[in-house]
């Protein structure tokens, strides 16, 4: 086996280890990394599951399987490859369809986002990202907390930091694909919004050229001004641009109703048919549709120069276990 050929399966093994909700075997990572068109027995996926355990990327739990640490989550975020071009893409059309979440039920798995904040910085931290819920910027008002030691979301939460979910926007592809209505990811970028008003876009990444989401890569250049919009000036902020066909139009638009009552409202923007919506064109017979990136309350935080991680489409959550985002203001009070 190449160096090359070996580093590549170590990357999609982290990969795939980083969106599941659960420990996994490597039973079933084999079987993963065949989707992928790697042929590879189970002792040798043992092997690799055993330098990483070595490494501190994985926690073994036993016959439950491996799970990544932090420090995993955090390699695993940071691989970039020109063998996983397009994996944002993958990953995003996986997990939407690996969603178990029943919206008239409103119960089951749903994608969200896991972003680990340092402890000294959490009031600071928690007071941008509730003006940002506040202004309606995050995608739906849901999320989950993960407090310092904890195992929250598959991941042990290192000892000096907070980890806060948010409801990732590729949960609406989830949602969508159960209703019949196929949705297309374009792309993610900068939208600019005028007056809480979305105008143009500024900055994009096609999804089906970049291993890392596109919001994690604009934060990480802090290129967003999501505090600036929350307080009603102009700025930049994350969203996803989509494509639905023309004739599922009105069915859309009833779901985007019962997404709202589930706190779940996401949706920025909808064109018109063959119509460009913020100044991006669209196919005839197709309409253009805007979400919201999940993790603009985080950006707003991590805009105070606040060393953040995020780990965008991070994994499946149960959405019952998700609270409201005002629970965070008990960061606020004086301890």
């Amino acid at each position: 086996m190449t160096t090359e050929t070996r580093q590549t399966r170590r990357r999609i093994l982290l990969n795939i280890l980083a969106g599941s909700e659960r420990p996994i075997g490597a039973t079933r990572l084999a079987r993963e990394l065949r989707n992928f068109g790697i042929e590879i027995s189970d002792r040798a996926v043992r092997l690799m599951l055993e330098e990483f355990d070595r490494e501190g990327l994985t926690e073994n739990l036993g016959r439950r399987g491996r799970q990544l640490t932090s420090k995993g989550a955090e390699v695993a975020s940071e691989q970039i490859s020109a063998t996983l071009r397009g994996y944002v893409n993958v990953k995003a059309d996986s997990l939407a369809s690996q969603m178990t979440f029943n919206l008239s039920r409103r119960r089951g798995s749903i994608i969200i986002n896991v972003s680990l904040i340092p402890q000294r910085y959490i009031q600071r931290a928690v007071e941008k990202i509730i003006r940002a819920f506040e202004a309606g910027l995050g995608f739906g008002e849901l999320i989950g907390i993960g407090m310092p030691g904890e195992m929250f979301a598959g991941l042990r939460v290192p000892k000096d930091r907070i980890a806060i979910a948010t409801v990732c926007g590729v949960s609406a592809n989830g949602i969508f694909f159960q209703a019949g209505i196929p949705i297309v990811c374009i792309f993610g970028g900068l939208l600019e919004m005028y007056r809480t008003q979305p105008r143009y876009f500024q900055h994009i990444i096609h999804y089906n050229g970049t291993t890392i989401d596109p919001l994690e890569i604009f934060m990480k250049g802090e290129m967003t001004s999501v505090d600036k919009i929350a307080r009603g000036e102009t700025g930049l902020l994350g969203a996803g641009f989509r494509e639905i066909p023309a004739v599922s139009l009105h069915r859309f638009l009833r779901f985007q109703e019962l997404m709202e009552k589930a706190k779940l409202k996401g949706i920025l923007g909808i064109g018109r048919p063959g119509q460009p919506l913020a100044g991006i064109p669209v196919s005839r017979g197709r309409v253009g549709v805007i979400v919201t990136a999940g993790l603009n309350p985080i950006a707003a935080a991590q805009e105070q120069h606040i060393p953040i991680q995020s780990f965008a489409m991070s994994r499946l959550y149960p959405y019952e276990n998700l609270v409201h985002y005002t629970t965070l203001r008990r960061f606020l009070e004086p301890v």
